[in-house]
């Protein structure tokens, strides 16, 4: 849990500052410190540092406001292995043969 709150608070900084670099450049543009190329890139530079910053502090705060997923329960194949594991105590899966596709035996030792 404290990984998730420690990307969420990066996540959260990183979006602030993008979105105040994003206001920065606009606010150069309205005070018609740029011209020409520069004023083009300052208008993409601005709508992509906007949109990043915006999608960062989306993610962050749903992951902070929504509920952690439970964890699924087991199907009924999962128990299965796990209980044929318990029972023979093997944890092995045959091979598959690589001419034929079909798995092999296990060799048994007589004894």
């Amino acid at each position: 849990m404290k990984n998730q709150n420690s990307s969420n608070i990066l996540y959260t900084v990183a979006g602030l500052y993008l979105l105040y670099l994003a206001w920065s450049l606009v606010k150069g543009l309205r005070q018609g410190d740029m011209s020409g190329t520069t004023f083009i890139v300052s208008i993409l530079g601005s709508a992509v540092f906007a949109v990043a910053g915006a999608l960062l502090l989306f993610k962050s705060f749903r992951s902070m406001f929504t509920p952690p997923a439970e964890l699924p329960e087991e199907t009924g194949e999962t128990a299965e292995i796990a209980e044929e594991t318990e029972v023979t105590g093997e944890t092995e899966v045959p091979e598959e043969s690589a001419e034929t596709g079909e798995a092999e035996a296990p060799d048994e030792v007589s004894g």
